[in-house]
């Protein structure tokens, strides 16, 4: 084998990922994504995965690597759009956008932070059976000093105020709690929220029945389905991930799968965004996955981006 050959060969089993806990019983190769890699600055690569009836797509941004970069967040403020549409209407295109978190017909249900600026609140009281809880739900976000992290985030108030956690302060079936109990004053710069979290100081912590992400919430904690996500890793490097599901190319995954998957990709903290039809990543303008919806790609309420500063 040559050299060339051999460095293939440890690249690919570098970037075997395994999951669930059973070995090698589901596994995905992951390998540079060339096409879209071309046009991308230093800072950001984007990788395929295949394998055990997946597809997925996720891209790796290294703002040490170019101050130039940052990520940043955009909320429709009118019509929906999709991912697509958000990245033709922006005076710059952006190197990479994804959906972001939940939403129904009129708005986000999820939290959106941009210049330090509440652009959606994101739902702070659910009612479960005649009790009112305060659910905080993960968060991720970036502070004033550039460190990215995750939260459990309750927006309290009008204003609003958002409160942090290191753990939920909910959880289905107890007794409720009064908001914005045990939180801290969090100021990011930036934020997207959606839930559950899945990854928590480099271990898998899948709290979505802390979270309040019950049947009613159509999540769909344990199907397989199209997944997005966002990570910090241990190194500081920043991973967003898009799963393909619901079709003949890709099974897609549930929480768990995808929270493994991220763990063995090096994430210290992960947070679910909105999945299903609503999964989407465009690199450079150009669609890297293939979106579930017969109709094409879902038009939604908030996405994340990487762009130039």
């Amino acid at each position: 084998m040559n050299r060339t050959g051999r460095r293939l060969a440890t690249l690919t089993m570098l970037l075997l990922v395994c999951w669930g806990g059973g070995g090698c019983a589901n596994s995905v190769v992951w390998h540079k994504a060339d096409d879209l890699n071309a046009g991308l600055p230093a800072g950001i690569e984007v990788f395929r995965g295949t394998g055990d009836g997946l597809r997925a797509v996720y891209a790796r941004f290294e703002g040490r690597k170019n101050p130039a970069l940052a990520w940043r967040v955009a909320v429709a403020g009118g019509q929906a759009l999709t991912p697509l549409d958000f990245s033709q209407s922006m005076a710059k295109q952006p190197y990479i956008v994804v959906n972001g978190g939940y939403f129904d017909k009129s708005s986000s249900m999820s939290l959106v932070v941009s210049d330090g600026v509440v652009q959606a609140r994101g739902i702070s009281q659910i009612s479960r059976d005649g009790q009112r809880f305060y659910p905080a739900r993960a968060t991720f976000g970036q502070l004033s000093s550039g460190a990215a992290e995750a939260r459990w985030v309750n927006a309290a108030g009008r204003r609003p105020h958002l409160y942090a956690f290191d753990a939920p302060p909910n959880e289905g079936g107890a007794a409720p709690t009064a908001a914005p109990a045990g939180g801290v004053l969090w100021h990011p710069e930036t934020a997207i929220g959606g839930g559950p979290m899945l990854v928590w100081r480099g271990v898998r912590q899948v709290t979505a029945v802390e979270e309040m992400f019950d049947a009613a919430s159509g999540v769909g904690v344990a199907q397989a389905a199209p997944r997005t996500a966002v990570a910090t890793l241990k190194g500081g490097a920043m991973l967003i991930i898009v799963v393909d599901g619901r079709s003949s190319h890709s099974r897609g995954v549930t929480l768990d799968e995808l929270a493994d998957m991220l763990v063995e990709l090096g994430a210290w903290e992960a947070v679910n965004l909105d999945g299903g039809g609503s999964s989407a990543m465009v690199v450079n303008g150009v669609v890297a996955n293939r979106p579930s919806d017969a109709a094409g790609m879902r038009k939604v309420r908030s996405v994340l981006m990487v762009t130039d500063k």
